[in-house]
């Protein structure tokens, strides 16, 4: 098994999840302040994990190396666990092939709140309370153009995921977790935990500057030109 080195990656290095898209999430790193992105296929060795329910949230902290630049200057990045901590091919197979153990099939509940982060569902069959985050809904809103809006009181259909380091139950009303169910011969794997990362940045901002998070500087190279574009397109209707 090739060592992440002598494929071409580059060296792991920390950074800071800046934003969430369909294809994937943008990080921007420590030692640089570039702006990568993970495609979804590089989020995780398992297939189950490169779905949005198991993505790291932005601001949180993850390990990555560099894949390549591409010609329009966009840098693409791995997370997979392969290549951050490489180990033989028997250990990656399982990573691949195993269940989160936390996930469980799908149960009715109830809308109990709305907030900022998210709606909290009451669980009818175990009375406990879970939460299913904004960053589901938008997920699904940026692909398939849905209008979902949680009201109180309203009946719902979700899937367990488990229970995050916070401390809260995370769940998914997603239809490709909702509309499944546990495989036969289910193998479950949770990865161990990786090593602390350094001390965070200060509260709305990237790691180790003075730039908040929703900075168009840390924005991709390819989406700063395209908001430039659209800028000086409402600045040329607005002179007619």
């Amino acid at each position: 098994m090739d060592r992440p080195e002598d494929v071409g990656l580059g060296p792991v290095e920390w950074g800071t999840v800046v934003a969430h898209w369909p294809y994937g999430l943008d990080v921007f790193l420590d030692s640089s302040g570039e702006v990568g992105t993970v495609e979804r296929a590089w989020v995780n060795d398992s297939t189950i994990r490169t779905n949005e329910e198991y993505w790291p949230d932005v601001g949180d902290r993850i390990r990555v190396r560099r894949m390549e630049v591409r010609p329009s200057g966009e840098l693409r990045l791995t997370a997979q666990q392969a290549a951050i901590e490489w180990s033989p091919r028997e250990v990656v197979r399982r990573r691949r092939t195993g269940w989160p153990s936390g996930l469980r099939a799908p149960e009715w509940g109830v809308i109990r709140a709305v907030h900022e982060r998210g709606f909290d569902v009451y669980l009818l069959a175990s009375g406990e309370t879970g939460t299913v985050m904004w960053s589901l809904v938008e997920a699904d809103r940026k692909v398939f153009k849905i209008d979902f809006h949680p009201v109180v009181g309203q009946p719902i259909r979700v899937c367990r995921l488990g229970v995050w380091p916070d401390g809260t139950l995370r769940l998914s009303h997603r239809a490709c977790f909702v509309s499944g169910g546990d495989p036969p011969n289910r193998t479950d794997y949770d990865p161990p935990p990786g090593p602390l990362p350094p001390p965070p940045p200060p509260p709305g901002m990237a790691i180790g500057t003075d730039i908040p998070l929703d900075d168009p500087r840390l924005l991709p190279h390819w989406a700063r030109k395209r908001q430039q574009e659209e800028q000086q397109e409402q600045q040329e209707q607005n002179k007619t």
